[in-house]
């Protein structure tokens, strides 16, 4: 027997949905690390904070190696045996990292946990379209979809912080393991042990390809988060990195143009949208990384802790949802894509320029309310506009490639790069103007460069980043209307599409069979083009 759905047909309508929505939520919130958990990971366990972002990265590295591997592995087992099989590991992962002492065991757990969830959430976001998106419009899908997980992110960072703070950082991973053996008991008692399809042999699955893919993204990620731990290519380590990942780099390269199995599609990579939204993506990264420059003012400057941050955050929820709103009408009115994706640039470039004018010691935490709704708005409405601008013009298998280079690009290699440069520009800026600061001291007399450099140094530390800050987004918004400029003058669509759209607006107005046939023969004549 086969059935698409994921329960049983026994299941009533409102306990399907009532399912459906705790397994979602479960599977999406919960994660092997948690970037408002690292603080109190670090000191708990031990261990530099450099080691648990690398984590961070090996669990977006797990989730898009398995792209390639979905429809063998879907077309072979039942959705049963792969919805118990992947809330199984990631409860077993999240166990040891919760039991764990040793940094290898978190980060290998990490990168398995990303694999495992991976094929959980196909599972579910597979059957959600046909619930949340009767009109079968992946715009209007993707405008509901992004900002509800999106925000639900931004609520769990939010209760993460709060538990880690009130309790333990190992009580947020207790938690999260009780809520996995819940939906193991739900797919054990609900799921139906139906094929969704005829069941198919596992066929070629490029193996070596997939291990070269976990080397090569490994040492990347190794190179940007201990890049400034390791003193800036001063270490053997880190050349060593740089090396392996250039040998990697060829043979990866050259089997995916050579080898006869597939891991990832190379045609997809000749398509003009998809590499754009690459681009896209890696200056999604740039504003992502920002994220780093707001903690050292609000954590450094400002003094505050990472439950604030997280509560700060919270403002991006109405951004986030209200740039899904315009997309669903913006998608529904068929309007031109380049303009929503120009408002969410431009809203991550206001962000930017708010906290240009705010970086001061002073300032009361209510005073980022209004940048942080913006950078909700620009992150919803960039991630709603070029997942849809990348995925309209593929297949499945350039749809699967697209996505897994895509997910790397936008949640690994666009914020590592961006959050390593932004590093380094803050120490060597804050420097900088501390030089600048120290000359009025240098004036004084030798009695008073004493006292004086004792009384100052600490205001002086402060004026310094706080300089250094403002410097540094000062060039994201320089940046930011830079890339508006790109959006303006880059051609989203072509003039055959807006053709074609605009004798579409003018026949609707004029419903006769002449004007339907006369619909068709432009189709036609442009698509021959």
């Amino acid at each position: 027997m086969y059935s698409k759905k994921l329960f049983y047909d026994w299941v009533p309508k409102p306990l399907y949905l009532v399912l459906y929505f705790i397994l979602f939520v479960v599977v999406m919130s919960v994660n092997a690390m948690y970037a408002t958990n690292i603080g109190n990971m670090s000191s708990g366990m031990g261990f530099m904070p450099e080691y648990f972002v690398f984590s961070l990265y090996a669990v977006t590295i797990g989730t898009n190696l398995c792209f390639p591997f979905v429809i063998p592995i879907v077309f072979r087992f039942t959705t049963k045996q792969i919805m118990l099989t992947s809330l199984l590991g990631m409860a077993i992962m999240l166990y040891f990292i919760q039991q764990t002492e040793s940094i290898s065991t978190v980060i290998v757990c990490s990168l398995l946990f990303g694999i495992f969830k991976t094929f959980a959430m196909l599972e579910l976001v597979v059957p959600l379209p046909y619930i949340i998106n009767p009109s079968n419009h992946r715009g209007e899908y993707y405008s509901k979809f992004y900002p509800f997980v999106l925000g639900l992110s931004q609520i769990v960072n939010w209760i993460v912080a709060d538990v880690s703070y009130s309790e333990n950082w190992s009580v947020v991973y207790i938690i999260s393991i009780i809520a996995l053996l819940i939906c193991v008991v739900i797919v054990v008692v609900f799921t139906h042990p139906f094929h969704p399809i005829a069941p198919s042999h596992f066929g070629t699955i490029d193996w070596k390809s997939g291990i070269l893919y976990l080397s090569l993204f490994l040492s990347l990620a190794y190179i940007l988060v201990f890049a400034k731990q390791q003193g800036w290519f001063a270490s053997y380590y880190l050349y060593s990195a740089c090396l392996v990942f250039c040998i990697v780099l060829t043979f990866f390269i050259f089997r995916l143009k050579f080898s006869k199995m597939t891991f990832w599609d190379v045609s997809t990579f000749r398509i003009k949208s998809v590499w754009f939204s690459f681009a896209f993506f890696m200056i999604l990264g740039l504003y992502m990384a920002c994220n780093t420059i707001q903690s050292a003012f609000t954590n450094v400057l400002l003094g505050y802790d990472n439950l604030s941050n997280s509560r700060i955050n919270i403002a991006m929820i109405p951004g986030l949802f209200l740039a899904g709103f315009l997309g669903f009408i913006w998608f529904r009115k068929n309007w031109w894509l380049k303009t929503y994706i120009f408002i969410g640039f431009a809203s991550y470039a206001l962000y930017a320029m708010f906290m240009y004018f705010l970086i001061s010691p002073q300032i009361h935490v209510q005073n980022l309310i209004i940048p942080t709704f913006l950078k909700g708005f620009g992150m919803a409405a960039v991630f709603i506009g070029i997942s849809f601008y990348s995925l309209r013009d593929t297949n499945l298998t350039q749809l699967l490639t697209s996505v897994a280079v895509g997910g790397l690009f936008r949640g690994f290699i666009g914020v590592a790069f961006f959050s390593m440069l932004f590093a380094w520009a803050l120490y060597y800026l804050q420097v900088e103007h501390f030089g600048d600061l120290a000359v009025d001291v240098d004036s004084l007399s030798l009695l008073g460069q004493s006292l004086g450099s004792r009384r100052l140094y600490a205001p002086m530390q402060l004026k310094s980043l706080a300089n250094a800050l403002k410097e540094l987004y000062g060039y994201v918004a320089i940046t930011g209307i830079g890339v508006l400029v790109f959006i303006v003058l880059h051609r989203f669509e072509t003039d055959e599409n807006l053709l074609v759209r605009k004798y579409k607006q003018l026949l609707t107005k004029n419903q006769t069979t002449e004007t339907e046939k006369f619909e068709e023969e432009v189709e036609e004549s442009i698509s021959a083009l």
